[in-house]
């Protein structure tokens, strides 16, 4: 049992992989279904943009993912999504058209009104993976996406209390982000399990 919330059928968890296949497809339900048929106790998907989750996303419709979760769930395993703050060249045409915050590259180019546009991003995204019966959501923190590079000395060249001077600023988007999803988690009719 991971938390009061999600126990698994066992200790086999199918980590997020890029494949490069657009969740919202058939080919990801096929894929993803058959995971779960080969006994996984936990699936997660590849890592997807948080822009497709927000208004204008093609996923900002929790009924959109609802036929995958079902699927996993139907197969005996849970369901869980991993999302990175940013935008991918892997998304597929079309699958946001408009979003709360733009390009950056850096931390050092992310305004504070930037950062809290991905904070309740993160938000509607738990309210629309709740929506559409997941177990798990898992803000991308590593190999150099947005987060990690905040975690970074020397990607993080800030100099306001997000910035490199201690640890604590460093970690304090990523702090920002889990809370706010505690926070939204106890609102929603489904609450997720928080990964990290």
């Amino acid at each position: 049992e991971l938390s009061t919330r999600l126990s698994l059928r066992n200790r086999i968890v199918c980590p997020p992989m890029v494949t490069q296949m657009n969740v919202n497809s058939e080919k990801a339900l096929t894929h993803y279904r058959a995971i779960a048929n080969g006994g996984a106790g936990l699936v997660i998907l590849e890592c997807v943009s948080l822009p497709r989750f927000l208004e204008g996303g093609d996923l900002h419709d929790g009924v959109v993912l609802r036929r995958l979760s079902d699927a996993v769930h139907s197969a005996g395993a849970k369901v869980g999504a991993q999302i990175f703050a940013g935008f991918s060249r892997f998304d597929p045409p079309g699958s946001y058209t408009g979003t709360q915050f733009s390009h950056v590259n850096s931390p050092s180019e992310f305004t504070r009104d930037g950062i809290q546009a991905v904070i309740s991003g993160f938000r509607e995204a738990l309210r629309v993976l709740s929506q559409a019966g997941f177990d798990v959501i898992e803000p991308h923190g590593a190999h150099g996406f947005l987060l990690n590079q905040f975690f970074s000395p020397v990607d993080n060249t800030r100099v306001d209390e997000y910035g490199p001077q201690s640890t604590e600023n460093r970690m304090r988007f990523g702090r920002e982000i889990v809370a706010a999803l505690a926070e939204e988690n106890a609102k929603v009719g489904r609450p997720l399990t928080l990964f990290y």
